[in-house]
């Protein structure tokens, strides 16, 4: 009794010792956390529970290796306090270092048997590292020495994982096992809860045994499913699917219609099960079925049954009271005249047709009904598609009738808000009928005269329009926003047509307009960056992509909107956020997803455990995350390497993982639904669209991963020079091997000259770059430098060097002269010397002080134009026309080709040093004639020399973007297209401009038309590109200028 107390007594002392760090920590106070935790340690040196919260601490200052070292040398004691294990895993889960949790609780077990708490800490340390037989183990002796239901299913599930891992040797073992060990527990009649039955089901179904599966539901266990009718019918529905039981199902099916028609479900669940009825009409295929519930005789086995049904719910609800007209019932005709249409081949199929009546008709009648709502063009757009050509032009004729026949009331004076919720109804209405126009094709047959009349037409019923939007708040999305949508693709046509960017930029005038208007409208904003940066310009874009609040999921989804053009564009600063944001969703969905799994366990849901080891899975195997994980690597190798960071500093923080990418496992979760354009089905994105932008992908990530990999082995053996053989150079033999595959694959792949549909998926990189043998070039790089440690490890062959160095020179020469851009060698302009400061763009609108800096996104601001109309007449500078993104593109390529280039040259400057002071040792004892020094010597002062000269070049072709940009800018008010503009839009104020960080930048009022801000915003974003490529290129000048052999 007396040790009891004295323990308790010390207990208490402890945690009031440490109570001011767990505070400290809290408030996320580390210095002071790692201060106190030092005075308790030396008051009691040997206070585990304080040298764990000092490893916290000195992990949240960034001090990680020291954190390391104390958390290794108190696990390897052996804790068993409950502070000290949770704070050590606390530490551990902060690290991401899962596998290292639970190796402290086994010891922890081992000293304290039986221990329900650490058993059960164990376990879940186990579902963390997701090893499903530790699992098992655990959970078995959980329920050995504390016989619970949960554990023992802990330990079932823990089974069921390992089925799933391996489906052989889990039905063969796995399954059996579990399903046993359940209907043992369920003789002995100690089944407690609906999670413990589900998991039987879960058991059942995995082997296939859908009959036992029934008779669960429908024994005694089913009472306990918390929404008993509805959960049971469900889980029914799925088993009669796997059963063949399809007059069950449909004569369900029937039932609900009748009493729930406008349920979508019950229409594809009564028309599913109808047609396998039909295809299997003989009685020996429906002898399975079971004459329990509802009987056979109630399921219909013949379309003429469907048709009176539908024609029956149909003619119900035309002939209805309600104040809310169903769409279900018109849908489901529309539906069933679908499939029977696919039937022609039968002959009675011709009379159901003719019953169900002429689909044009129905469709009219349904947009009379419902053209009003949103949702009705998503509603016909399948069941247009499927009419033949003739009921096509029958309804565009139709629809051409409507739209004439409709214009807006100018002379409405009742301006009451009664009255512009009808109006906007009625804009809908028109905006169905402009947008059924474009896709069944009228755009397309238009002269370009009259697609700009049409286009007039659209920002005139705008303008028209947005007062009656005006009583919305500003959270709401305008219904007339569609009209700027339907006008600036009409503009995207026109440029698909004549290949002239006046229409992008009109496009984007006319989108720019209608975002200031409606700011949370993320269509406009999607379509505005897709059109920035198919001209080339990004800078907006990242601000645009902000204020769309992408987050979670998304940024998996749709990361790829930015993340797969801003680093080819060269603004490297914003592609370190956008990649930094991404790898932050992966990293946090990995931790989440493990929580979830341990909150499955605890809840019981064992039904969800399954469903979150593959969404795991499906975004840790994202073609986003590898692609964007390789891009980041990539770039700080180009942009940091040996500049702000030496490079070996930067291999140790690489986000690359050690293993390669397994590409059969890879998925696509990029999300090319958010389209809006309205297009023909023949123009449509399609299936094979999406397939051939993903193996392009993968050829593009194959490439980078290689060339990255290459690049850090090339370093590696670099730094190895004293301990360098023949087989160091093994792996970058394979590697240049698999790199001259991927090149030949990729360029023989037919999928390289696909054109995608404009929102389909964006032009993969690859394309552009083998256009400039930018691949060719990269294998001749890492060609040279493999060449040249082959010829420093024996010195006796002939490596042909010089051969290749010429062939690396060339090709990066020629990449930038099909840049279209000048390349003149001498004294560089002094604005060149300019380009070595920090740039400030500074907008010669601004009325004050109103620099910005060059490396922040600036956005489109607020412009005093009162009307969109005039965008057609606008008058689009050349210098807007003339910006050309293959060019920006291509100077970006050459530009990172030459810093990978002097990256390796300067960490191969310590071996040909070695290798000249060893030819000087030995001239220093050989007496008499001197040997030459080695070739190599030469060879490599000669290549400093030539790249020096290459760097020169480069940064002649970046200043001549510059200053075109620059020019772009200049006398703005003399342009007589953009002085027009100004004159008749020039009547407001300048909003505060939103800069990419979020932050807001205090700017004076000024009378800036939009037109000025464009040219502004392009200018401003060429400079931050070719600023960024210039500091870069002077880096690496000055790296050359430091090599001394």
């Amino acid at each position: 009794m007396a040790s009891q107390a004295t323990a308790v007594s010390l207990g208490s002392v402890n945690e009031r010792r440490l109570r001011p760090v767990y505070e400290h920590l809290d408030i996320g106070n580390n210095k002071s956390a790692l201060h106190e935790a030092e005075k308790v340690l030396k008051k009691q040196k040997d206070l585990s529970a304080a040298k764990v919260l000092k490893v916290i601490a000195l992990n949240r200052l960034g001090r990680r290796d020291e954190a390391f070292a104390l958390s290794q040398e108190v696990a390897a004691l052996g804790p068993t306090d409950e502070n000290s294990l949770q704070g050590l895993s606390l530490y551990y889960r902060e690290t991401h270092r899962h596998d290292l949790i639970p190796p402290i609780y086994e010891s922890a077990v081992s000293k304290c048997v039986g221990n329900e708490e650490y058993l059960t800490h164990l376990f879940m340390s186990y579902v963390r590292t997701e090893k499903p037989k530790d699992m098992q183990r655990v959970a078995i002796l959980l329920y050995k020495h504390h016989p619970k239901n949960p554990y023992l299913f802990w330990g079932i599930m823990a089974i069921v994982m390992q089925a799933i891992n391996d489906e052989k040797l889990g039905k063969m073992m796995f399954l059996p096992l579990a399903e046993r060990m359940i209907e043992k527990h369920i003789e002995k009649g100690k089944i407690e809860a609906e999670a413990e039955v589900r998991l039987y089901l879960i058991v059942l179904e995995m082997l296939e045994k859908h009959e036992k599966c029934l008779e669960v539901l429908e024994g005694k266990h089913a009472r306990y499913f918390m929404l008993e009718g509805e959960e049971i019918s469900i889980l029914k529905t799925n088993i009669y699917k796997k059963l063949g039981k399809w007059e069950k199902i449909n004569s369900r099916n029937k039932v609900l219609l009748k009493k729930e028609p406008d349920t979508w479900n019950h229409v594809i669940g009564y028309l599913d099960s109808l047609e396998r009825l039909v295809d299997n009409e003989s009685k020996e295929e429906n002898s399975n079925a079971d004459d329990a519930g509802t009987s056979s005789e109630d399921a219909d086995h013949k379309w003429e049954q469907a048709v009176d049904l539908f024609l029956q719910l149909l003619e119900s609800e035309r002939s209805s009271n309600a104040k809310r007209t169903r769409r279900g019932p018109f849908l489901a005709v529309l539906e069933l005249h679908k499939r029977l249409k696919l039937m022609t081949e039968k002959e009675s199929i011709s009379t159901l047709l003719e019953r169900t009546g002429n689909p044009v008709e129905l469709i009219i009648e349904f947009v009379e009904l419902f053209s009003s709502k949103p949702c009705c063009f998503g509603d016909l757009e399948p069941y247009v598609v499927s009419l033949e050509s003739e009921g096509k032009n029958e309804l565009l004729l139709k629809i051409n009738e409507k739209v004439l026949s409709f214009i807006l009331n100018e002379n409405e004076t009742d301006e009451t808000e009664n009255d512009d919720k009808l109006k906007e109804k009625k804009i809908q209405e028109h905006l169905f009928y402009l947008e059924m126009q474009r896709f069944l094709g009228h755009h397309e047959a238009l002269k370009k005269t009259d697609k700009i009349e049409v286009v007039t037409d659209l920002l005139k019923r705008y303008d028209q329009g947005l007062k009656h939007s005006s009583y919305r708040p500003v959270t709401d999305v305008r219904v007339v926003d569609d009209y700027l949508l339907l006008a600036a693709n009409i503009m995207i046509d026109l440029y698909k047509e004549e290949d002239d960017l006046e229409h992008l930029w009109k496009a984007i005038y006319i989108l720019e307009l209608g975002k200031q208007r409606s700011t949370i409208n993320f269509r406009i904003k999607f379509t505005l960056i897709r059109l920035y940066c198919e001209i080339g310009i990004f800078m907006p874009c990242a601000q645009i992509y902000d204020s769309l609040d992408i987050k979670h999921m998304q940024q998996d989804t749709l990361g790829y909107i930015v993340c797969h053009a801003v680093s080819s564009f060269g603004h490297y600063q914003l592609a370190s956020q956008a990649f930094e944001a991404s790898r932050a969703f992966f990293i946090s969905n990995n931790k989440d997803s493990l929580e979830l799994l341990i909150a499955c366990f605890r809840n019981g849901t064992f039904h969800k455990v399954s469903e979150f080891i593959s969404f795991r899975n499906h975004v840790k195997d994202s073609l986003h995350s590898a692609l964007t994980t390789t891009e980041h690597t990539y770039m700080d190798l180009v942009t940091q390497g040996d500049l702000d960071i030496p490079y070996y500093d930067l291999i140790e923080t690489c986000c690359l993982p050690d293993e390669r990418f397994n590409f059969e496992i890879l998925t696509d979760n990029r999300d090319f639904s958010i389209r809006f354009d309205w297009m023909p089905e023949h123009k449509q994105l399609k299936k094979s669209h999406t397939d051939v932008s993903f193996t392009l992908e993968k050829h593009w990530l194959r490439f980078r991963e290689l060339q990255v990999r290459s690049i850090l082995e090339l370093l590696k053996l670099a730094s190895q020079s004293k301990t360098l053989g023949d087989s160091g150079l093994e792996t970058m033999n394979s590697f240049l091997k698999e790199l001259e595959e991927i090149v030949d694959n990729t360029r023989n792949d037919p999928g390289i000259s696909v054109e995608f549909p404009f929102h389909g998926p964006p032009r993969s990189r690859i394309q552009l770059l083998l256009e400039v043998k930018y691949q060719d070039t990269t294998a001749t790089l890492l060609r040279l430098f493999h060449k040249l440690l082959a010829e420093i490890i024996n010195p006796e062959s002939e490596k042909d060097l010089k051969k290749v160095s010429e062939s690396l020179i060339s090709g990066i020469e020629d990449a930038l002269s099909l840049a279209g851009l000048t390349a003149m060698g001498g004294t560089l302009p002094n604005a060149t010397k300019r380009s070595n400061k920090k740039k400030t763009v500074k907008h010669d609108h601004c009325h004050g002080d109103c620099d910005h800096d060059d490396n922040d996104s600036v956005c489109v601001t607020s412009s005093p134009e009162k009307t969109v109309e005039s965008a057609v007449n606008l008058i689009v500078p050349n210098s807007l026309k003339d910006v050309k993104r293959y060019k920006l593109e291509r100077l970006v390529a050459t530009c990172e080709l030459f810093s990978l280039t002097v990256l390796l040259t300067n960490n191969f400057s310590s071996l040909i040093t070695e290798v000249r002071s060893e030819a000087i040792k030995k001239r220093r004892r050989k007496k008499g004639k001197q040997a030459p020094m080695p070739s190599i010597i030469t060879f490599y002062q000669e290549f400093v020399s030539e790249l020096k000269n290459l760097g020169q070049k480069l940064l002649s072709a970046i200043e001549q973007m510059s200053a075109d940009a620059e020019t772009m800018t200049l006398d703005l008010s003399k342009m007589d297209g953009v002085k027009g503009e100004k004159e008749k839009l020039a009547n407001g104020e300048v909003e505060p401009m939103q800069q990419s960080n979020g932050e807001t930048e205090k700017t004076t009022p000024t009378t800036t038309p939009l037109p000025d801000q464009l040219v502004q915003l392009a200018s401003d974003s060429i400079l931050n590109s070719t600023n960024q490529l210039s500091e870069i290129i002077q880096g690496r000048l000055g790296n050359l200028k430091a090599i001394k052999v």
